[in-house]
């Protein structure tokens, strides 16, 4: 059975209120039961680490290189600007480009500091 680990910001507190694994399809499912849409944000985990250990989810901002991109799910893949994640990890980016995986640093997230989107 597969682990979907999640965190909760609520719109209306501005503060994550969960962050946690639920199990299988049917606690996936739940999330919508118990956090309405239009209160809260609900972001995946990515399954990767930064560099330093931090779990990168949905809305992070990431540094490589000299640049920030924001984590976003899309089409059933993790992408940080138009990069998918795991072309991070496989080292699949031309050697021509200057954010290999080593570089991959979470930098924060934009609901805690939409600052960093501007």
């Amino acid at each position: 059975m597969s682990n979907y680990i999640f965190r909760i910001w609520d719109k209306e507190a501005k503060k994550y209120v969960m962050t946690g694994a639920l199990y299988g399809c049917e606690g996936v499912a739940g999330l919508s039961t118990y956090f309405n849409r239009k209160t809260h944000i609900i972001q995946q985990f990515s399954g990767l680490t930064d560099v330093n250990g931090e779990k990168i989810f949905e809305g992070d901002v990431l540094k490589y290189g000299m640049k920030l991109g924001i984590v976003n799910f899309t089409y059933g893949c993790f992408y940080v600007d138009n990069l998918a994640l795991n072309e991070f990890i496989c080292n699949e980016i031309s050697a021509s480009m200057d954010y290999p995986w080593i570089e991959l640093e979470k930098f924060g997230n934009i609901l805690e500091h939409p600052q960093l989107i501007k």
